[in-house]
C-alpha cells in the first residue's frame, strides 16, 4: 500500500513556524510533521511513500533522502498551486495499488 503526503504548500495557516522552512519540516514533539506521518504509516503497513512537493522542495528531500525505515520515498514535483485535492494528478505513474492521501 503506499501513501501520498503532501508537502507542496508554504503552510500559511501555520504561520510564523514555516516561514523559515516547509510546513513538513515544522517540529511537533521534536520531530518533523513528516517524521511523525512517515512513522505513523509505517505502523499500518504501508510500503512505499510517494511526498507531494513544491515550496521549498530541495529542503524536504535532503532532509528524508531515498528511504525511512526501509520504506522506498519518491517524490513528484506540484509546479503550481492548487487546491490540496489536486496533488494526486502529479503521480498517476506511481500510484498502482490502495492508497492513503495524507
Amino acid at each position: 500500500m503506499k501513501a501520498v503526503i503532501l508537502t507542496a504548500g508554504k503552510g500559511p495557516r501555520l504561520r510564523p513556524l514555516p516561514d523559515d522552512k516547509p510546513k513538513g519540516m515544522v517540529e511537533v514533539a521534536s520531530k518533523p510533521i513528516l517524521t511523525h506521518c512517515f512513522e505513523q504509516l509505517a505502523a499500518i503497513g504501508v510500503d512505499a511513500f510517494v511526498v507531494v512537493v513544491g515550496y521549498r522542495k530541495q529542503d524536504i528531500i535532503d532532509h528524508c533522502g531515498d528511504v525511512f525505515d526501509g520504506i522506498p520515498i519518491t517524490y513528484t514535483h506540484q509546479r503550481e498551486r492548487s487546491k490540496a485535492d489536486s496533488p494526486t494528478r502529479y503521480s498517476p505513474s506511481k500510484i498502482t495499488s490502495m492508497m492513503i492521501s495524507c
